[in-house]
Formats: C-alpha cells, structure tokens, sequence
C-alpha cells in the first residue's frame, strides 16, 4: 500500500478532534479488489469531533469496507446522539467541504441553533451536500 495521508481539514474554533482517520483516498480512485485499503481506510469510525460539549461531528464509510458503500456524515447533540443532520456521499471533497461548513456553521450558531437544549429534533430536516454548499463562507 502506497503512503496514504490525512486529507487537510479546515476545522473552526471551539471544535475540538477525538478521532481522525480521514485519509486522502478517493473510493472511485481504489480498486474493489483493494481489501487492504477498503479494509484499513473506508471503515464504520472515521472521524468524531466536539464542539463546547453540545454537538458531535461523526464521519464513517457505510457499509463498512465496502466499495459500493458511502461517507455519512452526522451533526449529533451529545445529550442523546440524535442526528441533527445527515449527508451521505461518495465524494471525498464534498465531504471535506461539508465538515469545513458544519464546523463553520456550528460555531457562527448558525447551525442548527445556538443551544441544543430544548429543540425540537423531528422538526429538523435530513440534509444534502447541496444544502450545506450554499453557506456562503
């Protein structure tokens, strides 16, 4: 397996990083055969980050090591894990530009609220990365 890094991220202020192991590996760029790399890189526990003890930042590949599966992306309250909202993708800078954005918005208190406490989780919406792309930052 050649060299494989962590794909740079930009994460803003108040975000603090639990777990990273988003790597600069295109999944279309990896032959299904790849076991070793599907295996090593495109599993269930990617990256978990925190923000101020109020949000979660959950990226995995579902199914786990499998080449027809996807990136998830999970804004979550750290009061019962719930998402908040929800980006599925195989693209690997699409989901780079999500977490740049989430972070970003998250910390502005423009997503999903300032305080977590109190809201109402049915009445928020799934979201796709063509939402999230139209933060304009």
């Amino acid at each position: 397996m050649s060299r494989v890094r962590h794909y740079p991220l930009r994460i803003h202020q108040g975000w603090k990083m639990v777990r990273n192991f988003f790597m600069d590996c295109d999944p279309e760029m990896v032959s299904p055969e790849d076991t070793v790399m599907w295996t090593d890189i495109f599993m269930q526990d990617i990256l978990y980050m925190e923000y101020n003890d109020k949000y979660g930042l959950d990226l995995g590949w579902g199914p786990e090591a499998d080449p027809k599966g996807e990136f998830i992306l999970d804004l979550v309250t750290l009061e019962d894990f719930e998402p908040l909202l929800t980006i599925e993708t195989r693209n690997l800078h699409e989901v780079a530009d999500a977490i740049d954005k989430i972070t970003w918005g998250v910390s502005q208190g423009i997503l999903p609220s300032s305080d977590p406490i109190g809201t109402n989780h049915s009445s928020l919406s799934i979201a796709s990365a063509q939402s999230i792309s139209r933060l304009d930052i």
